[in-house]
């Protein structure tokens, strides 16, 4: 827990965290394909991918989009039309 919260906000959070833990648990998602590797890289791709569309379109493109970029430094030196690309396909 952050120490530079108010005290009254870190009683909270830690009443808060076994009730967030717990639904998880009962009803969280947990055979997405990033969770089947959590790689940071891979985890990093889900996330941005995750803040653009829903998780049922990222589940589409996210094999397909990995598989073509595996590292970072592959996505890195990808040119923009390849990227896009894989990601349409992962759509279609």
């Amino acid at each position: 827990m952050s120490p530079e919260l108010p005290a009254a906000d870190r009683a909270r959070a830690l009443r808060f965290a076994p009730r967030l833990l717990a639904w998880f648990e009962t009803d969280g998602r947990k055979d997405l394909p990033w969770q089947r590797d959590p790689v940071p890289y891979r985890v990093w791709i889900s996330e941005v991918m995750l803040q653009q569309t829903q998780v049922a379109t990222v589940e589409r493109c996210y094999n397909p989009f990995v598989e073509g970029f595996a590292a970072v430094l592959a996505l890195a030196n990808a040119a923009a039309d390849e990227v896009l690309h894989i990601v349409r396909r992962g759509m279609g």
